[in-house]
């Protein structure tokens, strides 16, 4: 078996296929590990009500009402908005995540990325709820739509957006130029 997974012995469709199978083994693990986080069902209250109190000043520094966060919701003019587990946007830091360790073996150099993105998609999320918000509030699209299609799947996009620029771009960052030259030499 350790002779059939000898990289030197491949040639080049079986080293594809090995990687792809590795990428799929480690995504599946990581899907695995989600899928326990959900069947435990933690208690995210003081993360919800801390993003509600970020929340509520800036809609109403943009919208000039009156936003208040009480608990995990905000509320306006008998408006309440509730900051659900979901809002917390960890689905989509938790798949970021998954899809940097599955396609690396060099987790430790990745971390600056993987925290990096997780910012950024953090940054996303607070835009997210406050366009929802916004927009919402101000009568141009309904909630629904605006949660449910737009937000779903744009926040999606970003975390594949992320992905990408990671794996094009920055994964060969801080290699030495020697090994960037030859990977790039071997694709092309």
């Amino acid at each position: 078996m350790k002779q059939f997974f000898d990289k030197e012995q491949m040639n080049e469709t079986q080293i594809q296929l090995y990687e792809a199978l590795t990428f799929f083994t480690k995504l599946l693990a990581a899907g695995l590990i989600f899928q326990a986080i959900l069947y435990i069902y933690p208690d995210t209250t003081p993360a919800q009500e801390f993003l509600a109190a970020i929340i509520a000043p800036i809609m109403d520094q943009i919208m000039k009402a009156s936003f208040t966060a009480s608990g995990i919701n905000v509320v306006t003019d008998g408006v309440r908005y509730i900051i659900t587990q979901d809002c917390l946007g960890w689905k989509s830091m938790a798949a970021y995540t998954a899809l940097i360790f599955a396609a690396t073996k060099k987790y430790r150099k990745n971390l600056k990325y993987i925290l990096g993105g997780i910012i950024l998609i953090y940054i996303a999320n607070i835009v997210r709820i406050i366009t929802t918000i916004y927009l919402s509030q101000a009568g141009i699209i309904s909630f629904e739509i605006i949660h449910d299609t737009l937000w779903k799947w744009s926040l999606t996009g970003i975390v594949f957006i992320l992905w990408i620029i990671w794996f094009e771009k920055l994964q060969y960052i801080d290699e030495p130029l020697s090994k960037v030259k030859a990977y790039i030499e071997k694709k092309f």
